[in-house]
């Protein structure tokens, strides 16, 4: 992980890692777009254009934040981010969470959608992968500056150096 190199988390393993996603998204867009139930029927519909490039990026970034930034969804990717190449058990994220195994399971199946874990049937293991590395990255160094901010508010530092009352 980029951030033990002291270089704070890398964006591009990031964008990497969900491009690898929205990339099988847009292939099979593009192949449903073109399918035509009808052999003498030529179709040539596309599911985008290249105007719609910003929309389509925004629009995938924010799902994959909304899919990983709930505190299920967070502790199962940050367990797997952790656990490494290795990746943690299904029945260990059961046990931690508290949470019945379907559960659990439906939540790991989100994050595989959007390509930060993968699951490992056979040995029933979630692993992660360089994405969900960066993303747990991301969410750590700013939380852990934020967390910073409200001891200093709390020890009576004003807006914790922003020059700011806390209330």
């Amino acid at each position: 992980m980029s951030e033990t190199q002291g270089r704070g988390p890398d964006l591009e393993a990031l964008a990497k890692g969900l491009w690898g996603r929205l990339r099988d998204v847009l292939l099979v867009a593009e192949r449903i777009g073109g399918f035509s139930f009808d052999p003498g029927e030529a179709r040539e519909a596309s599911a985008f254009s290249e105007e719609d490039a910003d929309d389509i990026a925004t629009d995938f970034v924010l799902r994959a934040l909304r899919a990983a930034g709930d505190r299920t969804a967070w502790a199962i990717l940050a367990a797997a981010a952790d656990a490494g190449s290795e990746g943690v058990p299904v029945e260990d994220l059961t046990a931690t969470l508290g949470l019945p195994r379907l559960v659990v399971l439906e939540r790991v199946s989100d994050l595989l959608q959007l390509g930060f874990v993968a699951r490992a049937i056979e040995s029933e293991r979630v692993v992660s992968n360089a994405s969900a590395v960066e993303l747990v990255a991301i969410v750590r160094e700013l939380a852990g500056t934020l967390a910073e901010r409200v001891r200093k508010a709390r020890r009576g530092e004003g807006g914790a150096g922003d020059g700011l009352p806390l209330l």
